[in-house]
């Protein structure tokens, strides 16, 4: 806790007056958690990142509800553009509108924000065996030196990896939450519907 604590003190002073820019939302909700939890408390329990069982089960659960998926989840390319949880909510109130349903409420929608941000980093530093860390290494360099979210991202990751990042998120978010869950399986098939 004491870890999670001084991380986030650095992501929320990154917001601070004189400062570039803000970090963007999605890391300021998954970095502290993805540094400060690991599997064990010596030091080399510091490169076994542990992801609160919790996290797996509310995006399964998410992604299982067709209509609340559309509202809740977002491809990772969309998350790195917002700034604001007033930017998150409005994005959900418009996939509410498109679809005709109910916006959801502002807890589900950073609830679900907040998991999939975590996640998200898990998979783009260790997911596919590694495949996207050092794209991902350098967005992260140029979004804490204050760049442009949007464009250090297009510029980390090339037209086919970004292509490709939210197929390989959904395969290592069920495949871990199998592994999480042994005898619990989500059947990925409901991915291909909407």
């Amino acid at each position: 806790d004491v870890l999670y604590a001084i991380v986030r003190a650095l992501c929320d002073a990154h917001a601070l007056p004189g400062r570039p820019a803000a970090l963007a939302l999605w890391l300021n909700a998954g970095l502290p958690p993805y540094v400060a939890y690991h599997n064990g408390l010596t030091p080399a329990a510091l490169d076994r990142r542990e992801v609160p069982a919790a996290s797996f089960e509310r995006l399964v659960k998410t992604c299982l509800d067709v209509d609340r998926r559309e509202m809740l989840l977002f491809p990772i390319e969309e998350l790195v553009g917002l700034k604001t949880y007033e930017q998150l909510y409005a994005l959900a109130r418009a996939q509410a509108g498109r679809l005709g349903l109910t916006q959801p409420d502002r807890g589900e929608s950073a609830e679900c924000f907040s998991a999939q941000s975590l996640l998200a980093i898990h998979f783009l530093q260790d997911g596919r065996e590694g495949q996207s860390r050092a794209a991902f290494g350098r967005y992260l360099r140029a979004s804490l030196a204050g760049g442009d979210d949007g464009a250090a991202f297009l510029a980390a990751f090339d037209g086919a990896q970004r292509a490709s990042l939210d197929a390989g998120f959904y395969d290592y978010l069920f495949a871990e939450y199998e592994r999480t869950f042994p005898g619990r399986p989500a059947d990925r098939r409901v991915l291909a519907q909407h």
